[in-house]
């Protein structure tokens, strides 16, 4: 079950997480809504990095207890990477060439938050997967991912997280070396979360 997080029910953590256990839904999934206008200021329903984390950090809360049963996504997320295993989700990458986006007419772009002209990898119809895959622009958007920001170049959290979304980073102003918005959130969820789940995962003998 994908839960979208945004001003809406970003301070009901706890009681969204009952309310989808109550339908009995073992696998969810919860995104952040991160929109700018177009002068760079947060939409009005988009939520910051605090309370992301806030949002996290009680879902964390709620969900330990039924960890065994349960399944949310973005804690299992932390969880592979802290096994030094690659996580599902390309937020968490080291690098954006994990998937393809493929249009209704066959044209291909790295991400889907990228459907845009100067990032279009090719077509279907005109170019093999092969053709596609070594494409230079392919390259040059996988890259956009491991552009420095200076904070990020110091975080003890810098192994998991990677810098967060390319998207994020550059949805106010445009710019790939801007700080992903919802930093703040990262650092308070992986803050609280890393210390259990490595002692989770030790029991289970993964680590």
């Amino acid at each position: 079950m994908l839960t979208v997080v945004s001003q809406a029910n970003a301070h009901r953590g706890v009681e969204i997480y009952k309310f989808l256990r109550g339908l009995g839904i073992q696998y969810l999934q919860f995104i952040p809504l991160v929109e700018f206008a177009p002068g760079g200021q947060p939409q009005p329903f988009a939520i910051s990095g605090e309370e992301y984390g806030r949002f996290l950090c009680e879902l964390f809360d709620a969900w330990w207890p039924e960890r065994r049963t349960v399944r949310i996504r973005y804690f299992d997320n932390i969880a592979e990477a802290l096994a030094r295993q690659k996580p599902s989700t390309c937020t968490m990458h080291d690098s954006c060439d994990s998937y393809a986006v493929v249009e209704h007419n066959g044209d291909v772009y790295p991400c889907d938050f990228f459907v845009e002209r100067s990032w279009k990898l090719g077509n279907l119809h005109a170019d093999t997967w092969f053709e596609i895959a070594r494409r230079a622009r392919r390259r040059q958007f996988a890259a956009k991912k491991r552009v420095p920001h200076a904070e990020c170049e110091v975080c003890e959290f810098r192994s998991i997280c990677h810098g967060g979304c390319p998207s994020n980073r550059q949805a106010s102003r445009h710019r790939f070396d801007d700080l992903d918005p919802l930093c703040s959130g990262y650092k308070m969820i992986f803050a609280k979360s890393i210390r259990p789940l490595t002692r989770d995962l030790r029991q289970l003998r993964v680590l």
